[in-house]
């Protein structure tokens, strides 16, 4: 059976900072592929580099070595063409939007920056609204909104110009059951299965992963630990508990899991 095209590559990344003590290495030489049309979790503890290392997907921060594509657009070389690929939602709070204006203002400004304006922007705000449940605080200001209120509209954000590529850093963190569920089925039956897109999406929950996941990615202190997918996928999770299976896997302790 051929292959897949890849949408996600990632060959030997290095992403270092300059502390008092000297460099530190918040990922270290990470290499893996993401399929086109599926949804990839990045799985590990909290201070593992999933934050650090979407960042550098989605062109916010640069690589110390290494290199990386989206959608065939080498991120190095051309940030700017690379990030024309992706949707980008971060984890922080604010989520990267501006308090004083409403949710729907924000989202005619972020539109803008994508050129996407007048009936087509009305079109895709109505449609992703309605599909992710904001419509009740679309006309409020964002600093008047609740977390999972920021959370919904900058998803909304990251999908309005329909781009191939959607990282999601810790989507669902601070969302009602409800909430969460109508997101599990907009990633797996509207982006992937219908539109083809290509989703990368952080958390530190196992269960989320299970669920979701096409390919998991395990990281533990800025390495990779295993990338997993198909049958060895459902194979990993066979006979064991989540909580064994995450913690033996972070601790890097894969051998002593595969008994």
């Amino acid at each position: 059976m051929e292959e897949p095209p890849t949408a996600i590559s990632v060959k030997n990344l290095v992403k270092k900072f300059s502390t008092r003590s000297g460099a530190v290495a918040s990922l270290d030489d990470v290499s893996f592929e993401v399929p086109l049309g599926k949804v990839c979790v990045l799985l590990g503890p909290n201070g593992s580099g999933k934050t650090t290392l979407l960042k550098i997907l989605a062109g916010l921060l640069r690589p110390t070595s290494g290199t990386y594509a989206i959608g065939g657009v080498d991120g190095v070389d051309d940030p700017r063409g690379a990030r024309a690929n992706i949707g980008w939602m971060p984890a922080e709070e604010r989520a990267g939007l501006y308090g004083r204006l409403s949710g729907r203002q924000n989202l005619a400004f972020f539109g803008s920056l994508n050129n996407v304006y007048g009936a087509d922007l009305d079109r895709a705000v109505g449609n992703l609204a309605l599909q992710i449940g904001i419509n009740d605080e679309m006309d409020k200001q964002v600093l008047q909104t609740s977390t999972g209120a920021k959370q919904k509209i900058a998803l909304t954000r990251a999908l309005l110009h329909n781009p191939p590529v959607v990282l999601l850093d810790e989507p669902t963190r601070n969302l009602d059951p409800h909430t969460v569920l109508r997101f599990r089925r907009l990633i797996k039956d509207h982006l992937t299965r219908q539109q083809k897109k290509t989703v990368l999406l952080s958390t530190h929950q196992l269960e989320e992963a299970r669920k979701i996941a096409d390919v998991i990615v395990i990281i533990s202190k800025g390495k990779l630990i295993r990338r997993l997918e198909g049958r060895e996928l459902e194979a990993a999770f066979q006979g064991k508990s989540a909580e064994e299976f995450y913690l033996k896997a972070v601790d890097n302790e894969w051998e002593d899991l595969e008994k």
